[in-house]
């Protein structure tokens, strides 16, 4: 990997300032991002105190364009968090020094996005073409307070209207790729050789060691909402692992019924007014798992029924019309009552409202239909009524039976 070297300022910075270095700027002991990135104005961008001490014993191994052998080397790195994709920790220039990707050092972002506890993120679940969007904003460390070199506090931006940086990971280990920006000192940032078209001559990419666990993604997509007594489809068919093959899901729940747990689309039946939590846990080729969750609210409908005439028109007398009611509210509970009005004001049926002409308590065959006959002796339109209970609910509907005089016997009179 051909680098422009620094390695004279390089050297003063950690001998002159290594206490500092030490005791004030650390990244932590897991860096899984490393390798350069490059600027036209302040040159090479360290990733991780592995360029240069790859054996971690905190002193530089004189790799080209590092300090000399023995130079003590801070342990300082940027890191990318699973499943969140978050960034922390801090990369190392020679031209301005530290970068941070902290929030704690800088406070907030001078625009959006703004993600409130931290300051860049990788978009793990969204990577069209295996392209994986990095937002947000990182910062020069000595620009905090120092308004006169860096009018526009050091920020830099990772994406914007032109410009962006993304990982790909079909890579292996991922890529970044593409363009930073801050409006200062370093102005354009570029995260992997082919940016510029310079592979040829001057290899370098930031790199990210994304394992098993890292890449595969694990989602159950939700918020689910259904009633008392329907399946709901629940759906992880978004989960996804980018360097491997998922081999196993598996859905449990907080309550309720689950149906084919083991299947990318199981079905869920709850309770009315109840919210449950369904996990999935997703397997992939290589043993490792990721999980996520998804609320499951089981929302109470109101009570709803439909009344049918058939037949609904004919001449008097019209008899045995049948008059049935269907619930149309799904449910669990039974039909309590179907109290049935009488035929419309002039039919022969003597059951009157509000007198329960079914009782459908224990059998499961009547919970949403019931039947009614009624006869018709006279004309006229007669509009009559079923009032449903279900569960302390009520409901009623209507239906109309119009009947007309049939014309009289025609008789031939034989003329005069």
């Amino acid at each position: 990997m051909k680098k422009i070297s620094f390695l004279t300022i390089i050297a003063l910075f950690f001998v002159f300032s290594v206490v500092f270095i030490v005791t004030e700027i650390k990244a932590g002991s897991e860096h899984n991002v490393y390798s350069w990135a490059w600027s036209n104005n302040i040159g090479w961008i360290s990733f991780n105190s592995t360029n240069c001490d790859p054996d971690g014993d905190g002193l530089s191994d004189g790799i080209t364009d590092c300090p000399s052998v023995g130079t003590p080397i801070a342990n300082y790195g940027v890191n990318i968090a699973q499943p969140s994709g978050e960034f922390s920790g801090y990369t190392w220039s020679s031209g301005i020094g530290w970068i941070t990707f902290n929030r704690a050092n800088t406070g907030p972002p001078p625009a959006a996005p703004d993600y409130g506890t931290h300051l860049a993120q990788v978009d793990l679940t969204n990577c069209p073409d295996n392209k994986c969007p990095v937002s947000g904003w990182a910062r020069v460390y000595s620009a905090i307070g120092d308004s006169t070199n860096w009018p526009n506090g050091g920020w830099i931006k990772l994406r914007g209207p032109t410009y962006e940086v993304s990982i790909d990971m079909s890579k292996n280990p991922a890529e970044f790729e593409g363009w930073a920006w801050e409006w200062d000192v370093i102005g354009w940032l570029s995260f992997n050789c082919k940016n510029r078209g310079s592979c040829e001559t001057v290899d370098y990419k930031v790199l990210v060691s994304l394992g098993p666990d890292d890449s595969l993604v694990c989602d159950a997509d939700g918020p689910y909402s259904g009633v008392e007594g329907q399946p709901i489809t629940l759906d992880g068919s978004g989960s996804s692992d980018l360097d491997g093959t998922i081999e196993s899901y598996s859905w449990t729940c907080t309550g309720g019924t689950l149906t084919n747990p083991d299947t990318v689309q199981p079905t869920f039946t709850g309770s009315v007014g109840s919210s449950y939590t369904c996990t999935l846990t997703v397997t992939n080729d290589g043993g490792a798992s990721a999980s996520c969750d998804a609320t499951v609210t089981i929302i109470d409908l109101p009570l709803a029924v439909v009344l049918s005439a058939d037949p609904y028109f004919g001449l008097v007398p019209l008899e045995d019309v049948d008059l049935e009611a269907s619930v149309l509210t799904p449910g669990t509970e039974l039909i309590d009552y179907y109290f049935w009005c009488d035929c419309g004001y002039g039919g022969t049926d003597p059951v009157q409202c509000g007198t329960p002409a079914l009782q459908v308590d224990g059998h499961p065959e009547n919970f949403y239909n019931a039947v009614d006959i009624c006869d018709y002796e006279t004309k006229g339109i007669f509009t009559t009524k079923v009032i449903v209970q279900r569960d302390g609910k009520w409901a009623q509907a209507q239906a109309t039976v119009s009947t007309i005089l049939s014309l009289p016997d025609w008789i031939e009179i034989i003329p005069f």
